[in-house]
């Protein structure tokens, strides 16, 4: 029972959305209607500059680091409510019920549950992810590859157990939000980088 607290917790957290929060503030509209359509930090900094995009970005990263210490504390440290919370969070954020089940994509948001689960493994994936977007200038390639690395050193880190499974679970649902890009990376059409002016 209190797995299932930890998760619906954590769901709802993750359905708190602070790109679609931030466009309400700053252009009084949908930013799912703006940029590339996704209601995550990428697109914030796309459509609304370098301080509103890392300002979306660091507080994505903390919802995940909240969704942590949330599993942590009602199931008194166990595995599994980290668990629960890494899943709850990121099924909250991808398809949250307050905004119709269209969210972001919930790079960010991982990267916060997996700095408290395995800070080595999201290191690693974190350098992956940063020299892939250098080198090719898509966010997507970066977050997708990065995703991948995740769940391999999770492996190696963390050993084959719940936390390793989860991870994979975890990483197919980001892969899976990246489906459109991966179609659009695989043509050639997908959309570098670029800062609004």
């Amino acid at each position: 029972m209190k797995y299932a607290i930890v998760f619906l917790l954590c769901y709802f957290l993750g359905n708190i959305n602070v790109a679609f929060i931030a466009g309400k503030i700053f252009s009084k509209s949908d930013i799912r209607d703006e940029g590339s359509g996704n209601a995550g930090s990428a697109n914030a900094l796309r459509t609304y500059g370098a301080k509103v995009g890392l300002t979306v970005l660091v507080l994505d990263v903390l919802k995940g680091v909240v969704a942590m210490l949330i599993g942590r504390w009602v199931t008194d440290g166990a595995v599994l409510g980290e668990c629960a919370a890494v899943l709850g969070v990121i099924v909250g954020h991808i398809w949250p019920v307050m905004l119709r089940f269209k969210g972001g994509k919930g790079i960010a948001t991982i990267a916060g549950t997996y700095l408290m689960i395995s800070p080595p493994a999201m290191l690693i994936s974190l350098g992956v992810a940063l020299l892939t977007m250098v080198v090719s200038k898509m966010v997507s390639l970066g977050s997708v590859l990065g995703v991948v690395s995740l769940m391999v050193c999770t492996f190696i880190f963390t050993g084959a157990g719940p936390v390793a499974y989860v991870t994979v679970l975890v990483g197919l649902i980001a892969i899976f939000a990246h489906r459109e890009n991966i179609k659009r990376i695989i043509s050639k059409e997908e959309s570098k980088l670029q800062f609004k002016k």
